[in-house]
């Protein structure tokens, strides 16, 4: 800097301070105060799944437990079906060819029943919507994948099992459908029924399990629920348990080693939210149906497998259960002692109300542990919790 620009600087400041009207060190005039900026409260978080589970009465604590089905064709629900949805008293409901037979069809089911209003601490839970859509020949939608059965799906890979799972997945989706009661994890004989059907992905455990599990990772991915069926393992059966009564006569340890090894790799890897247990007799675990047998549900499957998702029984109207185990209440009561928490009756709408009477009757009556329901339903709650989720999102995990 120059001198004499050094030497013009005091002058410079007597002119500023005489032009401020003051001293140069008078306060300088408040800056105008600004308003505090809006605070908005976080939206408190939902109750937990338990929680809503907790305050719930018995009629819908056994309400959310069943799953029902209509087999009218046309958009039309049965009034008695459209009035326990709205009192929560089904969670529930199975579709069939019968009631549509394409993504159009179920859609517009579907959109009809989740216009139904059902109690306000129900709402943020979809209702359940499935189908049997393996593949195949068993596909209830039949303009929607996979086209493959489950044998041309094991020739191809687990690249095949993978697409088929997603696809099936996407139509489902459009269709309003958020349950697949598939993928078959049993491993089949030559001779097994399942296998005959082309229903099966073979007679090794180790491939069954990993195409089973490259199927239900693509229906995640697609954001509908995968089914593992028919725990322990229904592979051996000559004749399926909607056509009558089936004994599996295997040992402890085949059962084990073979039935049960790809249920098992399946629920260690966290790759499916639902099992379906077996309406078959597994003389070397019970004399009873598994479906009916704590040692299996309790013992084998949330025990020894350490499932801890939702459990669900097979068709509670079979043919394999129209002799010795009482009507469908009975039926639900002895599927739930055992530890199931869905209980699914694929026939008539009726059956359904007939269980979830008597399930209200024996939670309120203690006869079915009201803490035991309370999980149940939670486990339930906890799913569809995370499918409403994955209806925004696209995708279940």
């Amino acid at each position: 800097m120059r001198r004499g620009a050094a030497r013009t600087l005091p002058a410079i400041a007597a002119v500023v301070v005489a032009a401020c009207g003051g001293r140069s060190d008078a306060p300088s005039p408040k800056a105008p105060t600004a308003a505090p900026a809006p605070t908005t409260a976080p939206a408190p978080a939902p109750p937990a799944p338990e929680v809503v589970a907790a305050a719930l009465t018995p009629m819908q604590l056994a309400g959310q437990m069943v799953v029902g089905a209509f087999r009218a064709s046309g958009p039309a629900i049965p009034a008695a079906l459209r009035r326990a949805i709205g009192a929560g008293a089904v969670g529930g409901v199975i579709l069939f060819r019968e009631n549509g037979d394409t993504v159009r069809e179920a859609a517009a089911i579907t959109h009809r029943l989740r216009a139904i209003r059902r109690p306000a601490a129900l709402r943020r839970f979809p209702l359940l919507v499935m189908v049997d859509q393996e593949g195949g020949a068993v596909r209830r939608l039949a303009d929607a994948a996979p086209v493959r059965d489950a044998d041309a799906q094991a020739r191809s890979g687990p690249g095949a099992a993978w697409t088929s799972g997603r696809r099936a997945a996407a139509a489902l989706r459009r269709a309003g459908i958020n349950v697949n009661l598939a993928p078959v994890a049993d491993v089949a004989v030559p001779t097994g029924f399942l296998r005959v059907q082309r229903r099966s992905y073979g007679g090794d455990p180790a491939a069954v399990a990993q195409l089973a599990a490259w199927f239900a990772r693509g229906s995640a991915r697609g954001g509908v629920a995968a089914t593992a069926k028919h725990f322990p393992g229904l592979g051996r059966a000559a004749r399926s348990t909607d056509d009558g009564r089936v004994v599996v006569e295997a040992p402890l340890d085949a059962l084990r080693a073979v039935d049960e090894r790809p249920f098992r790799d399946l629920v260690a890897a966290g790759d499916v939210d639902l099992v379906m247990v077996a309406n078959a007799v597994y003389p070397a675990l019970d004399a009873r149906p598994a479906v009916f047998s704590s040692r299996v549900v309790t013992g084998e499957l949330r025990g020894r497998l350490g499932f801890g998702g939702v459990v669900i029984t097979d068709d509670l109207e079979a043919r394999s259960l129209a002799e010795g185990y009482g009507g469908p209440g009975a039926r639900a009561i002895a599927a739930v002692g055992a530890g199931a928490d869905l209980v699914l009756y694929g026939a008539r709408t009726a059956s359904a109300l007939r269980a979830r009477h008597a399930l209200t009757a024996a939670i309120a009556a203690g006869r079915v542990a009201r803490p035991r329901a309370v999980a149940a339903v939670a486990r339930i709650l906890e799913l569809r919790a995370r499918l409403a989720a994955a209806r925004a999102s696209g995708r279940l995990r």
